[in-house]
Protein backbone atom coordinates (compact mmCIF):
# COMPACT_ATOMS: atom_id res chain seq x y z
CA UNK A 1 0.00 0.00 0.00
CA UNK A 2 1.59 3.06 -0.87
CA UNK A 3 1.34 6.60 1.14
CA UNK A 4 -1.37 8.16 -0.55
CA UNK A 5 -3.48 4.95 -0.64
CA UNK A 6 -2.46 4.85 3.42
CA UNK A 7 -3.32 8.52 4.09
CA UNK A 8 -6.83 7.98 2.66
CA UNK A 9 -7.53 4.74 5.16
CA UNK A 10 -6.28 6.72 7.92
CA UNK A 11 -8.84 9.20 7.61
CA UNK A 12 -11.71 7.02 6.64
CA UNK A 13 -11.23 4.74 10.12
CA UNK A 14 -12.10 7.73 12.62
CA UNK A 15 -15.00 8.83 10.34
CA UNK A 16 -16.29 5.05 10.35
CA UNK A 17 -15.85 5.42 14.18
CA UNK A 18 -17.79 8.01 14.63
CA UNK A 19 -20.89 6.48 12.63
CA UNK A 20 -20.63 3.78 14.58
CA UNK A 21 -20.54 5.45 17.61
CA UNK A 22 -23.16 8.16 17.26
CA UNK A 23 -25.73 8.01 13.57
CA UNK A 24 -25.74 4.06 13.66
CA UNK A 25 -26.98 3.47 16.76
CA UNK A 26 -30.28 2.29 18.10
CA UNK A 27 -31.66 4.28 20.33
CA UNK A 28 -35.62 3.41 22.79
CA UNK A 29 -38.69 5.75 23.18
CA UNK A 30 -37.89 7.21 26.46
CA UNK A 31 -40.66 6.12 28.93
CA UNK A 32 -41.28 7.12 32.72
CA UNK A 33 -44.16 6.72 34.96
CA UNK A 34 -45.19 8.84 38.03
CA UNK A 35 -47.64 7.73 41.06
CA UNK A 36 -47.51 4.16 40.99
CA UNK A 37 -48.84 2.64 44.72
CA UNK A 38 -45.72 0.83 45.84
CA UNK A 39 -44.88 -2.60 44.49
CA UNK A 40 -46.69 -1.79 40.78
CA UNK A 41 -44.89 -1.59 37.99
CA UNK A 42 -46.27 -0.02 34.51
CA UNK A 43 -45.17 -1.34 31.30
CA UNK A 44 -45.85 -0.76 27.51
CA UNK A 45 -48.67 -1.80 25.24
CA UNK A 46 -48.43 -1.54 21.47
CA UNK A 47 -50.85 -3.23 18.70
CA UNK A 48 -50.34 -5.24 16.04
CA UNK A 49 -52.93 -7.26 14.06
CA UNK A 50 -49.97 -10.11 13.56
CA UNK A 51 -49.93 -12.02 16.35
CA UNK A 52 -46.20 -13.73 15.48
CA UNK A 53 -44.66 -10.15 16.51
CA UNK A 54 -46.05 -10.44 20.30
CA UNK A 55 -43.14 -10.06 22.99
CA UNK A 56 -43.82 -12.16 25.71
CA UNK A 57 -44.64 -10.01 28.93
CA UNK A 58 -42.92 -11.04 32.51
CA UNK A 59 -43.26 -14.92 33.15
CA UNK A 60 -46.12 -15.64 35.76
CA UNK A 61 -47.84 -12.08 34.78
CA UNK A 62 -50.85 -11.42 33.24
CA UNK A 63 -49.08 -9.72 30.40
CA UNK A 64 -47.05 -12.76 29.59
CA UNK A 65 -49.71 -14.09 27.11
CA UNK A 66 -51.83 -10.80 27.45
CA UNK A 67 -53.34 -10.26 23.32
CA UNK A 68 -56.39 -8.09 23.36
CA UNK A 69 -58.07 -6.80 20.11
CA UNK A 70 -54.24 -7.31 19.28
CA UNK A 71 -52.49 -5.00 22.04
CA UNK A 72 -49.59 -7.00 23.51
CA UNK A 73 -46.61 -6.03 25.99
CA UNK A 74 -43.62 -4.84 24.41
CA UNK A 75 -40.29 -4.19 26.10
CA UNK A 76 -39.07 -1.86 23.49
CA UNK A 77 -39.79 0.59 20.51
CA UNK A 78 -36.17 1.02 18.57
CA UNK A 79 -36.42 4.63 16.32
CA UNK A 80 -33.21 4.03 15.07
CA UNK A 81 -35.47 3.27 11.85
CA UNK A 82 -38.44 5.57 13.18
CA UNK A 83 -40.51 5.67 9.88
CA UNK A 84 -41.22 2.08 10.24
CA UNK A 85 -41.50 1.78 14.14
CA UNK A 86 -43.72 4.41 14.32
CA UNK A 87 -46.28 3.56 11.00
CA UNK A 88 -45.93 -0.02 13.05
CA UNK A 89 -46.67 1.26 16.42
CA UNK A 90 -48.31 4.88 15.93
CA UNK A 91 -49.84 4.50 19.52
CA UNK A 92 -49.27 3.30 22.27
CA UNK A 93 -50.65 2.22 25.95
CA UNK A 94 -49.67 1.99 29.41
CA UNK A 95 -50.45 -1.49 31.89
CA UNK A 96 -49.89 -1.62 35.73
CA UNK A 97 -49.21 -4.66 37.48
CA UNK A 98 -49.43 -5.02 41.33
CA UNK A 99 -46.93 -6.93 43.08
CA UNK A 100 -48.94 -10.61 42.26
CA UNK A 101 -48.85 -9.78 38.10
CA UNK A 102 -52.38 -8.91 38.35
CA UNK A 103 -53.56 -5.86 35.52
CA UNK A 104 -55.06 -3.39 37.56
CA UNK A 105 -54.89 -0.74 35.24
CA UNK A 106 -54.68 0.02 31.39
CA UNK A 107 -54.38 3.77 29.96
CA UNK A 108 -56.16 5.37 26.78
CA UNK A 109 -54.02 5.02 23.81
CA UNK A 110 -51.85 7.03 23.07
CA UNK A 111 -50.56 8.64 19.53
CA UNK A 112 -46.76 8.80 19.04
CA UNK A 113 -47.30 10.90 16.08
CA UNK A 114 -48.09 14.62 16.14
CA UNK A 115 -51.06 15.29 13.87
CA UNK A 116 -50.41 17.81 11.17
CA UNK A 117 -47.03 17.80 12.57
CA UNK A 118 -43.47 15.62 10.97
CA UNK A 119 -42.81 15.56 14.76
CA UNK A 120 -43.38 12.08 16.84
CA UNK A 121 -43.15 12.01 20.99
CA UNK A 122 -39.46 10.61 21.62
CA UNK A 123 -40.17 10.75 25.27
CA UNK A 124 -43.29 10.20 27.03
CA UNK A 125 -44.82 10.22 30.86
CA UNK A 126 -47.76 8.05 32.45
CA UNK A 127 -49.47 9.29 35.11
CA UNK A 128 -51.31 6.46 37.15
CA UNK A 129 -53.48 8.86 39.12
CA UNK A 130 -55.06 10.55 36.04
CA UNK A 131 -54.56 7.16 33.88
CA UNK A 132 -52.99 9.22 31.10
CA UNK A 133 -49.93 9.20 28.48
CA UNK A 134 -48.39 12.44 27.84
CA UNK A 135 -45.35 13.56 26.09
CA UNK A 136 -42.31 15.01 27.16
CA UNK A 137 -39.88 15.59 24.23
CA UNK A 138 -40.50 15.42 20.46
CA UNK A 139 -37.97 14.54 17.93
CA UNK A 140 -38.17 14.65 14.39
CA UNK A 141 -39.94 12.24 12.13
CA UNK A 142 -39.15 13.04 8.54
CA UNK A 143 -34.65 13.45 9.03
CA UNK A 144 -34.02 9.43 6.53
CA UNK A 145 -31.47 9.42 4.44
CA UNK A 146 -32.97 10.40 1.38
CA UNK A 147 -34.21 14.06 2.91
CA UNK A 148 -30.80 14.20 4.13
CA UNK A 149 -29.23 13.29 0.82
CA UNK A 150 -31.25 15.57 -1.04
CA UNK A 151 -30.47 18.84 1.23
CA UNK A 152 -26.48 18.37 0.59
CA UNK A 153 -27.16 18.09 -3.10
CA UNK A 154 -29.33 21.28 -3.36
CA UNK A 155 -26.74 22.90 -1.14
CA UNK A 156 -23.63 21.52 -2.89
CA UNK A 157 -25.39 22.61 -6.30
CA UNK A 158 -26.56 25.74 -5.05
CA UNK A 159 -22.74 26.83 -4.04
CA UNK A 160 -21.59 25.50 -7.37
CA UNK A 161 -24.17 28.01 -9.46
CA UNK A 162 -23.07 30.52 -7.05
CA UNK A 163 -19.83 30.43 -8.55
CA UNK A 164 -20.46 29.69 -11.67
CA UNK A 165 -22.63 32.73 -12.08
CA UNK A 166 -19.92 35.14 -10.40
CA UNK A 167 -17.56 33.68 -13.10
CA UNK A 168 -20.13 34.53 -15.43
CA UNK A 169 -21.16 37.74 -14.93
CA UNK A 170 -17.66 38.49 -14.61
CA UNK A 171 -16.47 37.39 -18.37
CA UNK A 172 -20.20 38.64 -19.78
CA UNK A 173 -19.55 40.42 -22.74
CA UNK A 174 -23.26 40.64 -24.40
CA UNK A 175 -26.11 41.74 -22.40
CA UNK A 176 -28.19 39.30 -23.68
CA UNK A 177 -26.17 36.46 -21.90
CA UNK A 178 -27.59 37.49 -19.08
CA UNK A 179 -31.14 35.94 -19.08
CA UNK A 180 -29.17 32.46 -19.34
CA UNK A 181 -27.77 32.89 -16.65
CA UNK A 182 -30.69 33.63 -14.35
CA UNK A 183 -31.31 30.25 -14.83
CA UNK A 184 -28.95 29.53 -12.26
CA UNK A 185 -30.76 30.64 -9.36
CA UNK A 186 -33.18 27.75 -9.61
CA UNK A 187 -30.97 26.27 -6.57
CA UNK A 188 -31.12 29.87 -5.15
CA UNK A 189 -35.47 29.54 -5.24
CA UNK A 190 -35.35 26.03 -4.06
CA UNK A 191 -33.86 26.74 -0.74
CA UNK A 192 -36.10 29.75 -0.28
CA UNK A 193 -39.27 28.00 -0.90
CA UNK A 194 -37.93 25.23 1.35
CA UNK A 195 -36.57 27.62 3.96
CA UNK A 196 -40.08 29.51 4.01
CA UNK A 197 -41.80 26.32 4.65
CA UNK A 198 -39.54 25.07 7.51
CA UNK A 199 -39.83 28.85 9.01
CA UNK A 200 -43.05 29.62 8.28
CA UNK A 201 -45.41 26.30 8.18
CA UNK A 202 -46.85 25.14 11.72
CA UNK A 203 -46.13 21.17 9.93
CA UNK A 204 -42.53 21.62 10.61
CA UNK A 205 -42.73 23.39 14.08
CA UNK A 206 -41.38 21.14 17.30
CA UNK A 207 -44.44 21.77 20.03
CA UNK A 208 -41.41 21.63 22.69
CA UNK A 209 -39.29 24.05 20.78
CA UNK A 210 -39.21 27.81 20.41
CA UNK A 211 -41.06 28.95 17.38
CA UNK A 212 -38.99 28.22 13.79
CA UNK A 213 -39.55 31.87 13.21
CA UNK A 214 -37.23 33.19 16.08
CA UNK A 215 -34.92 30.70 15.62
CA UNK A 216 -34.46 30.89 11.72
CA UNK A 217 -35.58 34.36 10.36
CA UNK A 218 -32.12 35.83 10.69
CA UNK A 219 -30.65 33.18 8.87
CA UNK A 220 -33.12 33.37 6.31
CA UNK A 221 -33.78 36.75 5.51
CA UNK A 222 -29.97 36.77 5.29
CA UNK A 223 -30.03 34.41 2.75
CA UNK A 224 -32.26 36.31 0.88
CA UNK A 225 -30.36 39.41 0.90
CA UNK A 226 -27.15 37.55 -0.49
CA UNK A 227 -28.55 36.19 -2.91
CA UNK A 228 -30.51 39.89 -4.02
CA UNK A 229 -27.07 41.00 -3.43
CA UNK A 230 -24.85 38.68 -6.04
CA UNK A 231 -27.62 39.18 -8.51
CA UNK A 232 -27.90 43.06 -8.63
CA UNK A 233 -24.42 42.73 -9.37
CA UNK A 234 -25.60 40.93 -12.38
CA UNK A 235 -28.31 43.18 -13.27
CA UNK A 236 -25.71 46.04 -12.76
CA UNK A 237 -23.21 44.64 -15.31
CA UNK A 238 -26.54 43.67 -17.61
CA UNK A 239 -27.53 47.41 -17.69
CA UNK A 240 -24.02 48.81 -18.20
CA UNK A 241 -23.95 46.49 -21.27
CA UNK A 242 -26.91 47.16 -22.62
CA UNK A 243 -26.74 50.90 -22.57
CA UNK A 244 -22.81 50.34 -24.01
CA UNK A 245 -24.47 48.19 -27.04
CA UNK A 246 -27.63 51.31 -27.39
CA UNK A 247 -24.66 53.93 -27.86
CA UNK A 248 -22.96 51.50 -29.94
CA UNK A 249 -25.81 50.88 -32.23
CA UNK A 250 -26.70 55.06 -32.31
CA UNK A 251 -22.93 55.44 -33.26
CA UNK A 252 -23.54 53.28 -36.24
Amino acid sequence: MNMKNRNIVLLLIPLLMMCLLTGCSDYLIGFESHGLPEGTQAYLLVKDDDDRYAHSGPTGTELENFNEDGWHYTDMIVVSHMKDNIKKYPSIRAAVLDENGKIIKISPEFDLRLKKKCYFWDKVSYNYETNEITGLKTNYYGADLGILLFNLFVVFLDILCFIIYMVAICRMNDYREYYLFLMLNIPNLIIIVMGGLWTFCGYFQAPDEPPNVSRNIKGYLFFIGFVCLVNSFGWLKYRRLKKSAASQELKE
